[in-house]
């Protein structure tokens, strides 16, 4: 739980995004739009609705948040997360998602 936090706070500083989660909920898109991000998407990890949330976000696309409650039964459950080898993957996404841009891969 506090690995997805510190994550979430590192996408929106080295992303400049401004959303309270990008990894958390569903992910609902208009058919053209969902056919333009996936088209545009390299990452396949954990960090790929970080990567769609930013290339939406970078295209202008109105984006909302909903508040949901996570059930008791979902937090504690045993997460399948490598705690030291995914975090480096994820951080290294971030920096790649960034790359990515500069390069013009999202255009």
């Amino acid at each position: 739980m506090i690995a997805g936090k510190i994550f979430n706070i590192l996408s929106r500083y080295i992303l400049d995004l401004p959303f309270t989660d990008m990894q958390a909920g569903i992910k609902g898109f208009k058919n053209n739009v969902a056919k333009e991000l996936f088209q545009r998407q390299q990452i396949t990890g954990f960090s790929f609705d970080v990567e769609l949330v930013y290339i939406a976000y970078r295209k202008g696309y109105d984006i909302g948040e909903i508040p949901a409650v996570v059930s008791e039964q979902h937090q504690n459950k045993i997460s399948k997360v490598n705690l030291l080898t995914d975090s480096v993957v994820m951080f290294l996404d971030l920096l790649r998602i960034k790359y990515n841009d500069k390069i013009g891969r999202y255009k």
